[in-house]
């Protein structure tokens, strides 16, 4: 039996990810009439240049390095940085700090109603019309739902008003911000491409099933885009690129972040005449600054996620010269290690970013997982051992994330169907049931939305390394500075490197800014309304009268409790 009708939404940021094409074209084959209807009838790809150096240094690691004064390399002479690479994100918080080179252009139109090839490729000269260096692509999708073009969906960026010359510009709605649908960054290879105002580049789009890729080539016909690293070379600088992210390219780049690093390490290892240091996490960074820093340290580089290999930080050394300590990689958990290991002697220091790599996509305070590492190898730690860090603190500030909120709203029913399944396996809140738990789920809050912070930040709980692992618990209760409504907590780990404080690696909200990081939200199950001690709240539900002014809820009470035994944290929240 087959179907006049074929109704799918099987699209990601990119369209052709969850499988469209493959997808479409088994539907075509076997189970739709000739002429079936399709929705949606067609999907078109927009892209547009930009200049963003945010995006240059979420993937061009020697250039970023070159920029700097520290001296330490990172980026192996091989690192494979003439890939392009591509990333599915918000691109509007970025519209301030990014420059349009030239006006959007069509890459692929895919009619739906017949089987979709599986491959393609189109070129494109597109004219410059501002002058600057190109560093990424950007792209985005229109959906044509119906066969009159009257229906119509955009992922378009909020600065494109009307991303088609064939299509009105009011027949497409605008689009509220969501979580699952974003723009498609195409960050270039290295620098970019330097263009100028009135010239044309070549811009070729490839296709296979699943994924868009492109090249770019300048007005003289020099590609952007080379041969591939052989990928059998498995400790080549492709697979070290590949094991990160660009935010965490992004992070081995920033200026503030690696000198804290360094300076912390230096403190460190001051008072030690020869030290054996030991990196428990995945930290090339803290591992080549450790070397860097003295030539008589010996380093043991733990890298349990393995994406570093002793051939890769060999590079590393040679280029940084003669006045590098010796480092021995062991890609393996720190927890087995032994004194026989270590070659019959204690650890001096103990360090960590903390960053590992199994851990990137999870809540901060998983990253306390150092602290789990450093009470397992107390027996191997030196009586005067130094830790880095040597403590953490957990953070918060009450927040207005209505974009947010909305996107987590608790589902019912559906068109009829029950949804409710998906609340407990994505996390939901609003009108959650009284025995469901708002999880806190991790989120990068620069790309969820409108965002204001209501109150100042606060400290909930205060974590001391040189004790062994334990369960904490922590009550902070913040005045309300700013009126709104408040749907929840942002949560993250702020890691002390000495001592003193002086060196702080903070991985917080930068009061909504672009950051390389993520933090914890906890969402509240229904938005509360806040306002400042002193004032009077004015109700919203009926017209104003004096009956209708509320008690001001001027106060936010915040719990934590950190679970040793789990990893897991706990959080409770209060308004009076």
């Amino acid at each position: 039996m087959v179907s006049e009708w074929q109704i799918s939404e099987i699209l990601d940021s990119e369209l052709l990810g969850e499988g469209l094409i493959p997808s479409l074209r088994h539907a075509h084959q076997n189970l739709l009439t000739k002429n079936a209807r399709c929705v949606p009838h067609t999907a078109t790809v927009y892209a547009q240049l930009v200049e963003c150096e945010h995006l240059w240094k979420c993937h061009d690691l020697p250039g970023v390095e070159s920029q700097l004064v520290d001296g330490v390399v990172l980026a192996s002479r091989d690192y494979n940085q003439f890939r392009g690479r591509a990333a599915a994100m918000h691109v509007d918080p970025l519209a301030s700090e990014m420059q349009l080179l030239s006006e959007p252009f069509e890459v692929f139109t895919f009619e739906l109603s017949k089987a979709p090839d599986e491959s393609g490729q189109r070129q494109h000269s597109v004219l410059i019309t501002n002058s600057g260096r190109a560093h990424a692509l950007v792209s985005w999708w229109v959906l044509q739902l119906d066969i009159e073009g009257e229906i119509f969906y955009s992922t378009a960026p909020n600065w494109i008003k009307n991303p088609s010359a064939n299509v009105k510009a009011e027949t497409i709605p605008q689009t509220e911000w969501c979580e699952h649908w974003k723009q498609m960054v195409w960050i270039l290879p290295g620098k970019g491409l330097m263009l100028y105002s009135g010239n044309e580049v070549v811009v070729t789009a490839s296709h296979d099933a699943v994924s868009v890729s492109y090249n770019v080539t300048d007005p003289v016909g020099s590609y952007m885009h080379k041969d591939v690293v052989p990928k059998d070379n498995v400790d080549c600088p492709v697979l070290f690129e590949a094991s990160m992210s660009p935010d965490r390219i992004g992070i081995l780049g920033h200026e503030p972040w690696r000198r804290s690093v360094k300076s912390a390490v230096e403190i460190a290892l001051r008072c030690l005449k020869t030290s054996l240091c030991v990196v428990v996490d995945d930290s090339l960074l803290v591992t080549m600054m450790a070397a860097s820093v003295r030539a008589n340290v010996q380093v043991v580089a733990m890298f349990p996620g393995s994406a570093v290999g002793q051939e890769y930080v060999d590079d590393i050394s040679r280029t940084l010269g003669q006045n590098v300590a010796n480092i021995k990689v062991m890609n393996k958990i720190a927890t087995p290690l032994s004194l026989e290991v270590l070659g019959v002697r204690k650890i001096d220091l103990l360090m960590a970013e903390p960053y590992y790599t199994s851990c990137s996509r999870m809540l901060p305070w998983r990253l306390l997982r150092f602290w789990y590492e450093r009470t397992q190898l107390s027996p191997l730690l030196s009586d005067n051992v130094k830790l880095v860090p040597c403590r953490a603190s957990l953070r918060g500030v009450a927040v207005h994330m209505p974009d947010l909120w909305k996107s987590r709203r608790f589902i019912k029913d559906v068109e009829g169907f029950d949804h409710r399944l998906v609340n407990s396996v994505f996390g939901a809140c609003g009108e959650l049931p009284s025995l469901h738990e708002v999880p806190i789920l991790p989120f990068a809050v620069w790309q969820c939305g409108r965002y204001e912070e209501l109150t100042d930040v606060f400290t909930v709980i205060e974590f001391d390394f040189s004790y062994p692992l334990r369960t904490m618990e922590g009550v902070i209760e913040a005045a309300v500075q700013r009126a709104g409504q408040c749907h929840g907590i942002v949560l993250w780990m702020d890691w002390s490197l000495d001592p003193e404080g002086s060196y702080v690696l903070s991985t917080g909200p930068a009061g909504g800014r672009p950051t390389y990081w993520k933090q914890g939200v906890k969402l509240l199950r229904s938005p509360v309304e806040v306002g400042v001690k002193g004032l009077q709240l004015q109700s919203t539900l009926s017209p104003s009268d004096s009956s209708n002014e509320l008690p001001v809820n001027s106060v936010v009470e915040v719990t934590g409790h950190f679970d040793s035994r789990t990893g897991d944290l706990k959080v409770t929240t209060f308004f009076a």
